[in-house]
């Protein structure tokens, strides 16, 4: 069955801004717009990481502003990536992902909107048995990691 473009059936009915913190669903920041106020304010990406630097960005914007998101559910762009070609999250190892889900984690982990997470540390222990997997030639190169079930 062909999706058309409309189809948001594919959405969560009711998001929060706590689901951004606990991963229930992949964050883009093409998508996501904010007052300049926040840049007025001093909330800048976080230049220590290269991978899931817009979770991380949007998760300290949310803390400070935890009532202030509004989703909508609905497709109103699409978003073409290739894999290999994109720079540095197709040249990220494992280990790198493995890196900024645990800096990550430290980060936060003591804020109110992080309690009742899951996927710390299962993550960072998967993505650290992938690179063990793929230096034995077991795993698939990184950036086809979301190729694999």
């Amino acid at each position: 069955m062909t999706k058309s473009i409309d189809d948001s059936s594919d959405f969560f009915p009711n998001i929060t801004v706590k689901d951004i913190f606990l991963r229930n669903f992949h964050f883009d920041c093409n998508g996501f717009m904010h007052t300049s106020k926040i840049i007025e304010e001093g909330v800048r990406w976080d230049e220590n990481l290269s991978l899931l630097e817009d979770w991380d960005f949007v998760m300290t914007i949310a803390k400070k502003y935890p009532d202030n998101f509004f989703y909508i559910a609905k497709i109103l762009f699409n978003y073409h990536q290739r894999f290999g070609t994109d720079g540095l999250v197709s040249n990220a190892n494992y280990l790198d992902w493995a890196n900024a889900f645990e800096y990550i984690y430290q980060k936060h982990k003591n804020d109110l909107l992080l309690m009742g997470q899951e996927w710390y540390p299962a993550r960072v222990i998967k993505y650290r048995q992938l690179e063990t997997d793929f230096k034995s030639n077991i795993a698939p190169k990184p950036y086809l990691k979301y190729f694999v079930t």
